[in-house]
């Protein structure tokens, strides 16, 4: 199975670092879960749905001037599906989760 989240999160920066150009964050907000493919060797008609769920976040960004930083930080998503095929002549049907935890690193530019 071939999947994508897409994210919209809401972030609170905190300030008490500052002045070592340090602002940790913390996020939460909503996550749209898009099934692209449902191919398997093994289940036969395999259908699984498209999902929302929630998303929560992390992370620390380092302000190297007042328009540029680098930051690090980690997602965890929280969704529900279900999926249904069949086994050979048996319908089978499951009920999915998939809580990735995504970390990623990159630029952020202020304007």
């Amino acid at each position: 199975m071939k999947y994508g989240p897409a994210a919209v999160t809401l972030q609170y920066q905190f300030q008490g670092l500052a002045r070592y150009d340090l602002y940790p964050y913390i996020g939460a907000g909503m996550t749209y879960l898009k099934i692209f493919d449902t191919t398997d060797g093994s289940v036969t008609d395999f259908q699984a749905r498209n999902a929302w769920g929630g998303v929560a976040q992390v992370g620390l960004e380092y302000r190297v001037t007042k328009h540029i930083g680098v930051f690090v930080d980690a997602k965890k998503f929280i969704v529900r599906t279900s999926a249904t095929g069949n086994l050979g002549p048996v319908p089978v049907h499951a009920a999915v989760r998939l809580d990735p935890l995504v970390t990623q690193a990159g630029i952020a530019f202020r304007f």
